[in-house]
């Protein structure tokens, strides 16, 4: 309700419930507008920085859309990354970077769900482009 009213801008659950008992409250009081997906920061192990080199990672997770499409699966890999520059200073993190996954390894599948991860990775570069243009206003 807090964020409802503009008091808050994020909830974060699911430590003691589980995501069917966290999201169905939540998406019941916030307004539905845009896409809705949640994000999971992992903090890894010290030994390990040639992947995640600050030793973080920020993962969407698209499992709330029953009905994905291209539009969605853009506006939750832009908006994982705006939420990981948010949270995390550019001094700790100078770049985001983010990533669309999918099974097909360099176009070796096909169907509905590779062409919507493929559709989704075209429409990024706009949707980046559009939130520095209402940046810079």
């Amino acid at each position: 309700m807090a964020v409802r009213l503009g008091y808050i801008d994020a909830v974060l659950g699911g430590i003691a419930s589980t995501s069917q008992e966290f999201f169905r409250p939540c998406l019941r009081l916030l307004e539905k507008e845009g896409t809705v997906f949640q994000v999971g920061f992992f903090a890894f192990d010290d030994s390990e920085t040639t992947v995640f080199p600050e030793n973080v990672g920020i993962f969407a997770d698209v499992a709330v859309n029953s009905d994905m499409t291209s539009d969605k699966l853009s506006d939750i890999a832009v908006g994982a990354c705006q939420i990981a520059r948010d949270i995390i200073p550019k001094t700790i993190f100078p770049k985001i970077t983010g990533a669309v996954l999918s099974y097909s390894t360099k176009g070796s599948g096909d169907g509905a769900s590779v062409d919507i991860v493929r559709e989704a990775q075209q429409k990024i570069p706009m949707k980046l482009d559009r939130i520095k243009e209402t940046n810079q206003d």
